[in-house]
């Protein structure tokens, strides 16, 4: 009888295999290597995927695979630190591909073959499964980095579902399910490991409730639902811990015990969600930015067809910025932030809340959207007339035009729909201001004895800047304290152009910010009253937008006094005085642009 022969190679129903794009790339190591690009080589390696599966699906059940991008790079020299960049980056490992491969069982093959075929790099990273050690749901599991073994690994990132690729007859999801003890036990060691929970003996208490919380997968169900709500926009990045919080708490809250007592108090229930969020906010971050991009990607054009599946705000138009600027003036005690904030959520027809720009830090550029996540409205508080230069001023608010916002890490995306700024100096002064001090604006200012005016050979030039910044803002807010006690009024003005008829005394093509309504407030330190005023100011501008939108643009609706034909001023105060000294307020017509002795406060122009 013959022996049998202890070198033949094993055949697997199943193998586990990674490839890398460094390796795949390097034509110094390997002259039939071609130089790709980390997205030329994955398209690459997803068509020879696709061919070996064509070509062997009479043995092949299917292959599903996922790059691998974030993972970080450990200085093994350095006590197992990340590695960083000059400016203090992490360093991720370089991109690389897992897969796993299913055969029938009746067509098992070896590793070598497969390796060769889909040039496998050496034989460390290709290897069979044994289905005696290793469960089926663990190696799959290892894909998102959510197997038992890689979750408790700081450097391994945790990827989500979309990420996962598939060819062939398999549910990814239904592959990662719990359906052993075994599986169960070994899953629990990964996330107590991670998180750092006692199981020895002393501590059933912690084992009994992660132990619970596999029943159902329920951990599974937090993950993909909370994911699956960010990705499709349902819920901001800055909404999803509280989204999170309260689905856990509600879902742990309905399971009791025997005697009908909850099985999670309402402390385990809070540590639960603290380790889950910690956990997993990498890819619910990563969702977030997934979902902004297909959101840009339409309202850009850089696709046709409108995504159905993620949330559009109502006022989202790829042919249409659709901005509406709103300035807060007025000095310290009127309630400009807590006007910003109520009229903001007034405003916010998305629902996703109100982006809060970050103050500028002095010296630095000021990254106002290194925040944003997709919200509806952002409120600047307290914005200096020198956050911005007067062309990133124009390009940032265009009311028409979309234009990329210069971050910290790279250009983002921002396309609300209204931004509210907020300061303590009037809106003619924050302009003139913003434009005095921008790079190269020297030009148009001479020096009086340490007072700068405007150069009168550039007065046209400079006009024209004032008016281009002027007419972004579309609403303009002024507020005025009470004689007494906590109140304050707000006065506000629309900018609007008069178009009449040439035979009539009746003023025409003047364009300008006019006087629409003063609203009252008894108390701002009062959320309700504050809540009250917000939703009339919004509720009336929000008619004259509308009424604009659709060409209405002759019915000055709500101004409370319809201008005259005027000689010299460019708005009417409450009381219906021709008023030319005030805030700014322009014709479209440079020649006509007031003297404006008193329009900076005390700076001529």
């Amino acid at each position: 009888m013959a022996k049998p022969n202890k070198n033949k190679e094993s055949k697997y129903t199943m193998m586990a295999f990674q490839v890398n794009w460094k390796f795949d790339t390097d034509v110094s190591k390997n002259p039939n290597n071609v130089k790709r690009t980390v997205a030329e080589w994955v398209k690459w390696r997803e068509e020879m995927f696709k061919d070996y599966y064509k070509q062997n699906n009479d043995s092949v059940v299917s292959i599903t695979w996922i790059l691998h991008d974030k993972d970080i790079q450990l200085d093994t020299a350095n006590d197992g630190e990340p590695v960083t960049d000059e400016d203090g980056n992490v360093v991720h490992k370089p991109a690389h591909i897992h897969g796993i491969i299913e055969f029938k069982h009746n067509n098992r093959k070896r590793t070598s073959s497969v390796m060769k075929a889909l040039q496998v790099s050496r034989m460390q990273n290709i290897r069979g499964i044994n289905l005696k050690k290793d469960t089926v749901a663990s190696v799959y599991r290892y894909l998102m980095h959510i197997s038992e073994t890689s979750i408790g690994e700081p450097t391994k990132h945790i990827y989500g579902f979309d990420e996962v690729h598939t060819i062939g007859d398999i549910s990814y999801k239904q592959a990662l399910t719990i359906d052993t003890k075994d599986q169960a036990t070994n899953f629990i060691k990964g996330i107590a490991r991670t998180f750092g929970i006692d199981l020895s003996s002393s501590n059933k208490k912690n084992k009994g409730i992660l132990e619970s919380l596999l029943d159902g997968d329920l951990i599974g169900q937090f993950y993909t639902q909370v994911l699956t709500a960010i990705s499709q926009g349902t819920v901001t990045y800055a909404q999803a811990s509280e989204y999170a919080k309260n689905l856990i708490y509600k879902t742990l809250s309905a399971y009791k015990n025997d005697k009908g007592e909850q099985i999670y108090t309402p402390e385990v229930m809070t540590d639960i969600y603290h380790v889950f969020w910690i956990r997993y906010r990498g890819p619910f971050r990563d969702a977030s930015d997934e979902y902004l991009l297909k959101r840009s990607a339409y309202l850009k054009h850089d696709i046709v067809n409108k995504p159905d599946d993620i949330m559009f705000s109502p006022l989202d138009d790829p042919e249409d910025r659709n901005l509406t600027n709103i300035y807060i003036a007025g000095p310290a005690g009127t309630g400009k932030s807590q006007l910003a904030k109520y009229l903001g959520m007034e405003l916010d027809t998305l629902g996703h809340g109100i982006h809060n720009a970050p103050a500028p830090s002095a010296g630095k550029t000021f990254d106002f959207t290194n925040t944003y996540n997709g919200e509806d409205v952002t409120v600047l508080n307290d914005i200096d007339a020198g956050a911005f230069e007067y062309r990133e001023f124009f390009n940032v608010f265009d009311l028409h035009q979309r234009a990329p916002i210069s971050s910290r890490n790279n250009d983002r995306d921002w396309f609300a729909h209204y931004a509210l700024l907020t300061n303590s100096m009037s809106l003619g002064t924050f302009v003139y201001d913003m434009v005095k001090f921008s790079k190269g604006s020297s030009k148009y200012f001479t020096s009086d004895d340490g007072e700068y005016i405007v150069n009168q050979k550039q007065r046209r030039a400079f006009n024209d800047l004032m008016i281009q910044a002027l007419r972004r803002i579309t609403f303009y807010v002024e507020a005025k304290p009470s004689t007494a006690g906590h109140g304050a009024s707000y006065y506000v003005y629309i900018y609007h152009k008069y178009r009449q008829a040439r035979d009539t005394d009746v003023l025409t093509d003047y364009a300008g910010h006019w006087l629409a309504k003063i609203y009252t407030c008894e108390d701002v330190t009062s959320p309700a009253d504050m809540t009250k005023v917000a939703e009339q100011i919004g509720n009336d501008m929000k008619q004259y937008l509308s009424a604009m939108k659709s060409g209405n643009d002759a019915k000055a609706f709500m101004l409370a006094t319809k201008p005259d034909a005027l000689s010299n001023g460019y708005y009417m105060n409450d009381a219906g005085t021709v008023m030319d000294d005030a805030y700014g307020y322009e014709s479209d017509d440079n020649d006509k642009l007031l003297s404006l002795e008193d329009l900076n406060d005390g700076h001529q122009v």
